[in-house]
C-alpha cells in the first residue's frame, strides 16, 4: 500500500507576492490531499510542508500527530 499522498505545486509566471497568496494556494492543496486520503478511505497521522524560494534557499517542516486527520477541517487545524 502507498504510504504516502501529497501534492505539490508551482507558483508561475509569477511568484506569490504576499503570505496572503500563499495561504489560498496551499489551502487548495490541502483540499487536494484529503480528497485523496477519504477516497481511499484513509486519513494521516502527520504532514510535512517543503518550499523552495527563487533565490535556491528553502524551508521546510514536519509535524507528527495522536489524532487521525481525515477532514479538510482536521488537516487545516492540524497545520495551525
Amino acid at each position: 500500500m502507498k504510504q504516502s499522498i501529497g501534492h505539490q505545486t508551482t507558483l508561475t509566471p509569477r511568484a506569490a507576492l504576499s503570505f496572503s497568496e500563499l495561504e489560498a494556494v496551499m489551502g487548495a492543496m490541502m483540499l487536494k490531499v484529503g480528497y485523496r486520503l477519504r477516497a481511499t478511505g484513509r486519513g494521516a497521522r502527520g504532514m510535512a510542508v517543503a518550499v523552495r524560494f527563487l533565490d535556491g534557499g528553502g524551508w521546510h517542516g514536519a509535524a507528527r500527530h495522536l489524532q487521525l486527520l481525515v477532514s479538510h477541517r482536521d488537516l487545516v487545524a492540524a497545520g495551525g
